[in-house]
């Protein structure tokens, strides 16, 4: 598993990485935050501000949903930025080290996985629809739905990748210089990813005993790719394409991706699409494994043992 091994390179002192993750924060919290809170300062000026219950609401904050979207973006762009100067310049990493235990970065993993999860996400969306058909209205604006279309393939990727390199590439292989064994990482920075998104409207809606779990079984099999696969093709491929479908595909008032989408939905039964998700993981899981031909489930908690390499 090399992937692991790999985390020794470069400096790994306490303070690189405390100085990463403030830089991180910096660039994506402070400035990547500017753009969009001049826009909405802007319109609260000019009065075009309603009350909402969801504070990414972008008609009640008079701003353009397609426009919203690409703000909302732009602090991943910077906050990715900033890693990559932490991981280079700071850790002085080569940024594969931090990527994939394969001497290339394989790209088709990326493409498969988003091919297989975009397929089981349609089949779910389909099943979720058929629970309750009459809240789903379809509202597609050609014009809108291009400019949708565009942002969504062109800079979701950004927003997921900071995710999936911030949490199971670098944040996986750190806290695994501490422990020495995998299962560990993959715990800790589910549960992290999970109640990072404690905020989000999702869960002020449904309650977090409900939402939480989704975002860190989510964070589970996203590590468990890393894991079993030695990299985060995978990880990368599927975080990309459920966002991006969820922006086109699916939108209701409490989501926190409020866009044009083909479909709109007044009620949403957060249990069922918990069982779902299940259900998906598992196949998706299945389908790779099988493609791949993974080891032993073992791995996961078998130990490595690396010499440390200051390459």
């Amino acid at each position: 598993m090399m992937f692991f091994e790999k985390s020794a390179r470069g400096n790994n002192r306490l303070w690189t990485y405390l100085v990463t993750i403030i830089l991180v924060i910096l660039f994506s919290q402070l400035l990547g935050a500017l753009p969009l809170g001049i826009v909405v300062a802007a319109s609260k000026i000019a009065g075009n501000v309603a009350e909402s219950s969801n504070l990414l609401d972008p008609v009640a904050l008079g701003i353009d949903q397609n426009l919203f979207l690409f703000l909302m973006i732009i602090p991943f762009v910077l906050g990715l930025l900033g890693l990559w100067i932490g991981i280079t310049s700071i850790h002085k990493k080569k940024p594969i080290h931090v990527l994939t235990g394969r001497n290339k970065f394989d790209w088709n993993r990326i493409f498969f996985a988003a091919l297989i999860w975009g397929i089981i996400f349609l089949v779910a969306a389909f099943a979720s629809y058929l629970n309750d058909p009459a809240s789903y209205e379809f509202q597609f604006h050609p014009v809108k739905f291009i400019i949708l279309l565009l942002i969504a393939a062109l800079f979701i990727p950004f927003q997921t990748s900071l995710e999936e390199v911030f949490f199971r590439g670098y944040l996986m292989q750190g806290i695994f210089l501490i422990f020495k064994n995998k299962w560990v990482p993959l715990i800790i920075t589910s549960v992290i990813f999970g109640f990072m998104h404690f905020s989000n409207p999702e869960v002020k809606e449904f309650g977090a005993a409900i939402m939480i779990p989704q975002y860190i079984l989510l964070g589970l099999m996203f590590g468990i790719l890393v894991i079993m696969d030695d990299g985060l093709e995978l990880a990368l491929g599927v975080h990309a394409i459920n966002n991006i479908f969820g922006a086109l595909f699916i939108t209701n008032k409490s989501s926190a991706l409020q866009t044009p989408a083909l479909f709109k939905t007044n009620a949403v039964d957060p249990k069922f699409e918990l069982i779902v998700l299940c259900f998906a993981i598992v196949l998706f899981i299945l389908v790779i494994s099988r493609k791949y031909k993974w080891g032993s489930w073992k791995t996961v908690f078998s130990k490595i043992n690396y010499s440390p390499v200051t390459e």
